[in-house]
């Protein structure tokens, strides 16, 4: 059946840049592009949709990171007190950026739900909240386990109750982040891999059922259908159990309600090393038969990529930086388990570098972002890629030094920008004055990077922030901050570099874009309809903007 859709304008967002009014779809794929008089011309027997003639037409808009079934179970088994508004199972929570209101409501939460086994308050973020200790959560909270996660998912504070229920003592003292105190004895806190271990582990398997997973499932998705999201692609697929996940995630479109979306994919190296017994041939292989076996599945595809982890979080300052944090505090590369370090981290790239998968990295700070380049020229003496290959994840901080040797490189990363740190941490950051300052010019430099060549495209990282690639990217068209002030205003990308970062760029990045990605003759009739001209309209407006309607494969998302 074929179908054509009249709108004031359609934005095919393919290379010429080309704006039509109209398209035509027959069943998943488009079909044609044009003027609606020629089209009605051509094809006479479609049936003629006008329901979006007063709205515009754009190619579905695509989270190039986030964490479907981790971000499901916190929802599902989790209570937001967050710096950020968010909305879960259809009640709202609003943002809390202040200590005393933080503390105020964690006290009432924990009168609320006094019955949970366990209590998990997600979402804080110390600069806007103020520090929490397991002294203070013990006051508040003597006898219930209770545990405090950061918003930005690599850092938990855990009152004496939750210690003894995880036996967190009883952890290995080499697994990285188990802070402890001068009698060996935990502080309540754990980062990283111990944090990602002790949820893994104990945490999930008490707040995570079949029927809280599906229910923060469809939170995810239909925040993502909220604000245009066709396309979306985890960052590390396998953190609560590789075929749990896919299982969920392929169920997920047979359940009535539950909003379509494409649900891309890829795994992280760690999980699959030590799943496979840290044998690295047959961790490759593992990674490799997977995605050609399910290469061509239409909603939950594998993505011809691997993520490493380099440093961790900028909202909790676990970054490396060529210079010295005012407080004295020392942080290092994540790489760093079973028999894997730093001194292994190129050699255990490269296999899948030479099969010509994109290595995605988890990096933030100057230095990491040094380390990562060393890695990635290494490699390209070794095999030749291509330019996109080395996949930066965040593009936190960069300093002139990277665009430098990026020019002289004989191939470019890329990167999927993460806008908040400008929009909600900045003025924070300069408050708490722990970062040195030459790290302030260097945030989220997405301007610089595409004037060097790099494919940019924009993500929301939820659990961090709620999906919204409208919000991300009216920051980076903007660079204006929560309080309307700018940010490194000379940082600013334009509105059609805007528009492909959630689109084409982002597609092209992922080695998707024969399937998504633009409104072009064969691919896939995804698109998004909103009540606003990319390319004229008061970027303003975006803020608070909604997807008007959301279409996958030609069906009402």
């Amino acid at each position: 059946m074929q179908t054509l859709f009249t709108a004031k304008k359609v934005y095919a967002v393919d290379e010429q840049f080309i704006v039509h009014n109209a398209i035509v779809i027959e069943d998943d794929k488009i079909l044609a592009v044009g003027n609606f008089e020629q089209l009605s011309t051509q094809f006479p027997a479609a049936t003629v949709n006008t329901d979006f003639a007063e709205q515009y037409i754009y190619p579905g808009f695509i989270e190039p990171h986030l964490h479907f079934v981790s971000t499901a179970a916190m929802l599902g088994g989790v209570v937001p007190l967050s710096f950020t508004e968010w909305t879960v199972g259809g009640k709202v929570y609003p943002g809390v950026r202040d200590p005393e209101t933080y503390r105020n409501k964690l006290i009432e939460i924990i009168a609320q739900e006094a019955d949970r086994e366990l209590l998990v308050v997600w979402g804080h973020y110390e600069p806007l909240h103020g520090e929490v200790t397991m002294a203070m959560l013990d006051a508040i909270c003597p006898s219930q386990p209770l545990c405090i996660w950061g918003g930005s998912i690599h850092k938990v504070t855990m009152n004496s109750a939750c210690v003894e229920k995880f036996k967190v003592n009883e952890l290995d003292d080499k697994m990285f982040g188990k802070l402890v105190d001068d009698k060996d004895q935990s502080t309540g806190i754990l980062i990283e891999q111990a944090m990602m271990y002790i949820c893994k582990t104990q945490m999930f398997p008490i707040i995570a059922t079949q029927e809280s997973l599906f229910k923060g499932l469809n939170d995810v998705l239909t925040m993502g259908r909220r604000k245009g999201v066709t396309t979306a692609m985890d960052m590390g697929i396998g953190f609560t159990g590789l075929e749990t996940e896919l299982a969920i995630l392929n169920a997920a479109d047979s359940i009535p309600g539950m909003p379509r979306c494409r649900k891309a994919y890829m795994m992280n190296f760690q999980s699959a090393y030590t799943f496979n017994d840290c044998d690295h041939d047959k961790a490759f292989a593992f990674v490799d038969e997977h995605y050609r076996s399910n290469q061509n599945n239409p909603m939950v595809i594998p993505l011809r990529a691997i993520k490493f982890f380099a440093d961790g979080a900028v909202s909790d300052y676990e970054i490396m930086l060529k210079e010295p944090f005012k407080d004295g505090r020392s942080t290092g590369l994540l790489y760093d388990f079973e028999d894997c370090n730093a001194d292994t981290m190129r050699a255990d790239m490269q296999r899948y570098w030479n099969k010509d998968y994109n290595i995605c990295v988890h990096t933030q700070g100057n230095l990491a972002h040094s380390m990562m380049l060393d890695n990635m020229f290494a490699m390209q003496e070794i095999k030749p890629g291509r330019d996109g290959q080395m996949f930066i994840q965040h593009l936190g901080l960069t300093d002139n030094d990277f665009y430098e040797r990026i020019d002289k490189g004989a191939v470019k990363p890329c990167a999927s920008v993460t806008p908040y740190y400008s929009y909600h941490f900045y003025t924070s950051w300069k408050k708490e004055d722990i970062l040195p300052d030459s790290c302030y010019p260097m945030m989220q430099r997405a301007r610089t990077a595409i004037d060097h060549g790099m494919m940019v495209s924009t993500n929301s990282d939820i659990p961090l922030m709620p999906t919204n690639p409208i919000l991300a990217t009216f920051i980076l068209m903007t660079r204006l901050n929560k309080e309307g002030d700018v940010v490194l205003g000379e940082e600013a990308i334009t509105r059609e570099e805007g528009l492909r970062a959630i689109t084409s760029v982002s597609a092209k990045q992922h080695l998707l874009d024969d399937r998504i990605g633009s409104l072009e003759v064969g691919k896939l009739a995804d698109f998004t309809v909103l009540d606003f001209d990319w390319m004229e309209d008061d970027l303003r407006l975006l803020e608070e903007l909604d997807a008007h309607a959301v279409f996958v494969g030609g069906l009402p998302a």
